[in-house]
């Protein structure tokens, strides 16, 4: 465990993966809230919800994707700057009660968390060549009950943030700025992230 706290790059890796969290379980719940206000409150619900589990159907292709994936600590970054600006481009388009524009908040909120997966698919490689072998599985048992706690926190933020100003677009603001933050933690520790590219021989490209 002490060993874990000093290795910057697994603190690195859970602080981004805090604030996506935070993020992502925080504008989940808003996004059901908005679609109740829809005059086929039913309706709209059932899509936000299978819109919602929707991106783990491509689990298998984004990890392979991510797995391919040279850079990986560029693409981290890149992504999560990515999600900042998808969530801003959402901020200005919630307050229009159309059904059109709630299909383009959808169609963001499932590039966002594909975008996540991907993301997870990039660090599992920086993990496993940061943090020694032995103290790995605690490293992502940690992780995990560290986001299982912050879904429930961003959430509960999300329904406080709703009750307060009943500012639907100040909630896609603060969801980009948990992204950016995301973004800016993996700059600050870039350094620490830097892992060893597996080159592939021509034989081993053609059976992948």
């Amino acid at each position: 465990m002490k060993n874990l706290l000093r290795n910057k790059a697994f603190l690195t890796l859970t602080s981004v993966d805090l604030f996506e969290t935070i993020g992502m379980s925080l504008f989940n719940i808003i996004l059901l809230t908005y679609a109740r206000t829809f005059a086929q409150a039913h309706l709209m619900v059932s899509l936000v919800s299978i819109a919602t589990v929707l991106p783990g159907i491509f689990g298998i292709v984004t990890g392979q994707i991510a797995d391919r994936t040279r850079n990986k600590r560029f693409w981290l970054a890149f992504t999560k700057f990515t999600q900042a600006l998808l969530y801003l481009l959402l901020a200005q388009l919630i307050n229009q009660k159309q059904i059109f524009i709630l299909l383009i908040i959808i169609a963001i909120n499932i590039v966002s968390d594909l975008l996540g997966m991907y993301n997870n698919g990039l660090t599992m490689p920086i993990i496993q060549q940061k943090i020694d072998e032995n103290e790995q599985e605690q490293a992502i048992g940690i992780n995990s009950g560290i986001l299982t706690i912050m879904q429930t926190v961003g959430q509960a933020i999300g329904i406080s943030l709703l009750a307060i100003t009943k500012d639907y677009q100040l909630a896609g603001y603060v969801n980009a700025v948990t992204f950016l933050i995301a973004g800016v933690i993996v700059l600050v520790g870039y350094q620490n992230l830097t892992v060893k590219e597996e080159k592939k021989t021509a034989h081993q490209l053609k059976d992948s």
